[in-house]
């Protein structure tokens, strides 16, 4: 009989829900949780009439919006959130939990509960969470003050990982933090993040996405967070250059990033800088289809252990893409080996009005860019090829021992 599993992808993002779709697909009793509180870039959750009737979406919904930036509620908020994660998971009944993207405090009490109610789970593990909250306390406190604190997220970490059946790694760079924490090789994987293709099959350039809105001749477009990892500052900047009064800098998000360019708007020429909310993963294809170029960013200290996934979804558009980041991170690295866009790192980053400048003159360059990025998107985001590998870890982990998990020592 298939395994009854549930996806338990905190931040609702695309690729996981296209994950269930295709397990659903192959017979699977699926699950797909998500938390709706939490404001972000969320994928299609509403069940399709080609889904099958194997496949459950389940929002676990917090009382009120989830305080990212307000530490006591924020702790409070993923207590709650355990708490409630545990509830649907439990009343799931799966033989395996996939978990993905769950803040570090209601992951670790989360997994807490599943450990004491013989309930296996898989880490599927997008960040090294600890390290950016140690360089966020180290930031904030004196360093007598942060230190205890950092050894105690990376020691809930630690747990979570050493106490999975399995860990899928998006990137190998992971890999020495796991032999530091004592994770076996046998019970850890590297299966990098991709983007669901299928929505920009036919996304062609089309300005009709902003046609209610005032923009000039070019349009730069960041969609997605902007958060402790990013610097909104970047995208005021560009905003502002004088090099690139014929463009128009769009930002397709919320939050606080989005926040702090809309307190400094007033100082940006009009037409030079356009903010706006979040859309519906349908309409996705459209707004990346109104750009001649796509921005990310992300910050030097996170650029070792994440993988922006804007960037990936950014490739099925078809556009070339501009990041700012450091050139070792994998996503830098993919840009650039598949001549799909071009990476500016920090210090640099006063050459980034000139980059761009230079890539808006060239415009068989840049059509150049967008099909290796569109070819590279094709040639690597195959959701069978995916599924196959995810379907091979969830399988092992149903069927470990219900005794001692493959992660380490307990």
């Amino acid at each position: 009989m298939p395994l009854r599993l549930v996806v338990h992808d905190y931040s609702g993002h695309p690729f996981q829900i296209q994950l269930s779709r295709e397990l659903a697909g192959r017979g699977y009793a699926v699950h797909h949780q998500y938390c709706s509180s939490y404001v972000s870039g969320h994928g299609d959750m509403q069940r399709r009439p080609s889904d099958p009737s194997n496949l459950m979406i389940t929002d676990v919904r917090l009382r009120r919006p989830f305080a990212r930036y307000r530490a006591a509620l924020r702790a409070a908020q993923e207590v709650e959130y355990a708490l409630k994660a545990f509830a649907a998971i439990r009343r799931a009944r799966p033989d395996v939990t996939l978990i993905c993207n769950v803040p570090l405090i209601a992951n670790f009490l989360l997994v807490c509960l599943l450990r004491g109610t013989r309930r296996p789970y898989v880490f599927w593990h997008q960040d090294v969470y600890w390290a950016a909250i140690r360089d966020a306390l180290y930031q904030r406190f004196p360093a007598p003050l942060a230190r205890p604190a950092a050894r105690l997220a990376e020691s809930m970490e630690r747990h979570i990982a050493r106490w999975a059946r399995r860990v899928v790694a998006i990137t190998p760079a992971f890999i020495e933090q796991y032999e530091r924490w004592g994770v076996s090789k046998e019970s850890f994987v590297v299966i990098p993040n991709w983007a669901d293709l299928g929505p920009f099959a036919g996304a062609a350039p089309d300005r009709g996405w902003l046609a209610d809105h005032d923009v000039h001749r070019h349009v730069l477009l960041y969609s997605g967070t902007l958060g402790m990892k990013h610097d909104p500052e970047l995208l005021l900047e560009l905003a502002r250059a004088p090099e690139l009064g014929d463009s128009t800098v769009v930002v397709v998000s919320e939050g606080r990033g989005r926040d702090w360019l809309a307190e400094r708007q007033a100082t940006v020429a009009p037409g030079r800088l356009l903010l706006l909310d979040y859309v519906p993963f349908e309409e996705l294809p459209d707004v990346l289809a109104s750009a001649d170029l796509l921005l990310s960013i992300l910050e030097p200290a996170a650029s070792r252990f994440s993988v922006p996934s804007k960037v990936l979804t950014y490739l099925c558009s078809g556009r070339p893409v501009i990041a700012v980041m450091d050139p070792h991170n994998a996503a830098a690295t993919m840009l650039v080996d598949a001549g799909a866009g071009v990476v500016v790192s920090h210090p640099e980053r006063r050459r980034l009005p000139a980059v761009v400048r230079a890539l808006l003159d060239e415009p068989d360059r840049c059509a150049a860019m967008g099909a290796a990025a569109r070819s590279l998107a094709e040639g690597t985001f195959g959701i069978g090829m995916i599924a196959d590998r995810f379907e091979g870890v969830l399988v092992a982990a149903g069927s470990a021992s219900l005794t001692s998990g493959l992660g380490g020592r307990s």
